[in-house]
């Protein structure tokens, strides 16, 4: 009932907001992938209001048949404003994304994520990122056969490998307490003159 509820005031407010006029989550009839966002945690994890997930892998996918074979993996995620917003100022009753923007190209969308594993040997995965969203200005290359976003200029600067086609990994780092291996990853390629 209440997700009828909200698309019905979605569409009744629908050109009525603007920027000046956004819409909170606390108004209550705000939605994300269909769901009715409501303030604090949701059953799966998600505070939109703080910009935040805590949970299973699946539970971001609000359990997704695909990928239950990562259901051993907890997540910890964490965004800014332009990544998912926690308003509406475009009146379409969802949560924004890439607020003022077209695409997310430029916008300064920015997420961290941890994801720790662990397997039935009781080894323990970790894995950290830093992904943002690539400048208007970066151009993709390709070098040694991966895609990075690359600022050009006096000095040419290698931003990261391209994620989602708008993004680069900024920073990355895994642990294994199986192997106990530590790679860390922070752009380091050579440019040749």
């Amino acid at each position: 009932m209440k997700r009828i509820i909200a698309a019905a005031m979605a569409a009744t407010l629908g050109t009525a907001a603007s920027a000046e006029e956004c819409i909170a989550i606390k108004d209550g009839y705000l939605t994300h992938k269909g769901n009715l966002v409501e303030p604090g945690v949701n059953e799966w994890g998600h505070n939109y209001q703080a910009r935040k997930f805590r949970g299973q892998y699946c539970d971001n996918y609000y359990d997704a048949a695909w990928c239950q074979q990562y259901n051993n993996t907890f997540v910890e995620m964490k965004w800014n404003d332009v990544w998912l917003s926690n308003k509406d100022c475009d009146a379409d009753g969802n949560l924004d994304r890439h607020t003022g923007f077209e695409t997310y190209r430029g916008s300064g969308a920015r997420l961290y994520q941890r994801q720790t594993t662990v397997h039935p040997d009781d080894t323990v995965d970790t894995y950290q990122s830093v992904i943002k969203a690539a400048p208007e200005e970066a151009v993709e290359v390709t070098i040694e056969g991966e895609r990075y976003f690359m600022l050009m200029g006096k000095k040419p600067e290698v931003l990261g490998p391209v994620i989602w086609n708008q993004f680069y990994v900024e920073w990355q780092q895994w642990h294994s307490t199986g192997d106990h291996e530590r790679r860390h990853y922070k752009v380091d390629v050579e440019l040749q003159p």
